[in-house]
């Protein structure tokens, strides 16, 4: 692959590029000259239209620039009724500080998102963030997050959220410096989805005070099946304040480890109406 290469130092928190309704980046190499650099931005100060906008075979370096650097930022600011529709986010390679695909505000719902294919690296490891975070504002559907690597502090948070399909991706989890908890998978107020064939595993020089492979609240209509979680402490961990209904969690192979510090060596921990668990090989 042919790349054109861009060397950035503006810092803009709308991103350096803003892009509207059908825009299409291929192909481009960004390196991070300053701190703070956000590449490209949707649903922005600049334009509430983002639809139908697709960004693929790019690499993005950040180097020694790790601080609040990020790859995409969805609606830095809150547009009433406003949503972004139809992304495509394909076979990129990033090294980001802080975020692959981070929001500024709750505001936009969110549907039709394809995320597949795409190698991350989250290199602020004390930042613990997410590499990707959705969170709609009433509702959003169709969202596809598939076939990509994640490296870094915690891995993808939905919100608010019916029809996603979480799979085939690989988890590489752990933070530095940092006395937290962290999630691989965060899913929360999520209808009829599914999270599948997806691992979990601890990174090197981890410092978090436990790992949960799949954190789940308020659930309904939900399967969590055939995923592989090990080097964690917790597998699959529902927080509770909400409890889910009709879920299904099955053919999962999980490790989960007592960290010696009170926390860990728990497979499956849920609060659930209508449950059902079947066929997994839990070693904790």
């Amino acid at each position: 692959t042919t790349y054109n290469t861009v060397h950035v130092d503006f810092v803009n928190p709308d991103g350096v590029w803003v892009l509207s309704e059908g825009c299409k980046v291929s192909n481009v190499r960004i390196e991070a000259e300053s701190d703070g650099i956000g590449v490209f931005g949707i649903g922005t100060t600049l334009t509430s239209s983002g639809d139908d906008v697709t960004i693929e075979g790019c690499v993005f370096d950040c180097g020694a620039y790790f601080t609040s650097s990020y790859f995409i930022k969805l609606c830095e600011v809150a547009f009433a009724g406003a949503s972004i529709s139809n992304l495509i986010v394909k076979d990129n390679n990033v090294t980001a500080g802080t975020s692959f695909i981070a929001y500024g505000s709750v505001g936009y719902d969110f549907f039709n998102f394809n995320i597949c294919n795409n190698v991350v690296e989250i290199t602020d490891v004390a930042a613990a963030t997410y590499a990707i975070i959705l969170w709609a504002n009433t509702t959003g559907t169709g969202i596809m997050i598939s076939n990509n690597t994640f490296i870094g502090p915690f891995g993808v948070y939905l919100r608010n959220f019916t029809g996603c399909d979480v799979s085939h991706n690989a988890f590489v989890l752990g933070v530095a410096n940092v006395a937290t908890s962290v999630f691989g998978i965060s899913a929360h107020t999520v209808t009829k989805s599914i999270i599948s064939y997806n691992t979990f595993r601890e990174r090197t020089g981890n410092t978090a005070v436990d790992l949960t492979g799949i954190r789940t609240q308020a659930l309904t209509d939900f399967n969590i099946s055939h995923n592989t979680i090990k080097e964690v402490q917790q597998g699959i961990y529902d927080a509770a304040s909400t409890a889910s209904s009709y879920v299904t969690i099955a053919s999962n192979i999980i490790e989960a480890i007592d960290n010696g510090a009170g926390a860990g060596g728990v497979g499956i921990f849920t609060y659930c109406n209508n449950l059902i668990i079947s066929n997994n090989q839990i070693y904790a």
